[in-house]
């Protein structure tokens, strides 16, 4: 005689961290003082939510960062609207990527993004990369304030085929509810 078993599972179907942005590193770099920021345009293909910014940069000892998402306003091509901002990280006085994490991830759409860093003193350090044809990188040499970023920026200038070594480490949205998997388990 033969038995049949059903047994049902429930597996969650994982879902794994994705990124965007420049993830490649450099020797060019840029440093600037308090109260200054500098984001670079990218591309997110898929609606997700950011975890984290990781950047390759480096300061003196301490110095911190901040790490930014702003919009694009594609009417200027240029950082439009706040969307997150990092607690304060300590960089490091070695270059490296250092993570800035968000203490409430961000629930971005498919589209254009700034991201970005602040820093709260001399020599936040920062790296680019040049001659990336069709790379656009923001700096405000004015920005507000290192406590407060600027919720809708207002300054700054931009410098085509410049990208700046920074990345957003993301969750694509969707996938992540549990499953029923059925299981048939002969028994003779």
């Amino acid at each position: 005689m033969i038995k049949y078993i059903f047994l049902f599972l429930f597996l969650p179907t994982l879902a794994f961290a994705e990124t965007f942005g420049n993830l490649d590193t450099t020797t060019n770099y840029s440093y600037f003082t308090a109260n200054k920021a500098a984001w670079g345009k990218f591309v997110l293909g898929e609606a997700g939510t950011v975890t984290k910014l990781t950047g390759y940069v480096r300061a003196t000892s301490g110095v911190y960062g901040k790490g930014l998402i702003y919009s694009h306003n594609a009417g200027t091509d240029q950082p439009g609207t706040l969307l997150g901002v990092t607690p304060a990280t300590a960089p490091g006085t070695s270059v490296g990527w250092v993570d800035f994490t968000f203490d409430t991830p961000v629930a971005l759409e498919a589209g254009t993004y700034w991201l970005g860093f602040t820093g709260s003193g001399s020599n936040f350090v920062y790296y680019e990369q040049s001659s990336i044809s069709g790379a656009r990188r923001w700096y405000d040499s004015d920005f507000q304030t290192y406590a407060s970023p600027e919720t809708t920026l207002s300054g700054g200038s931009a410098t085509a085929d410049k990208e700046v070594c920074i990345y957003a480490t993301y969750t694509p949205s969707g996938g992540e509810t549990p499953t029923a998997r059925r299981r048939i388990i002969l028994i003779q």
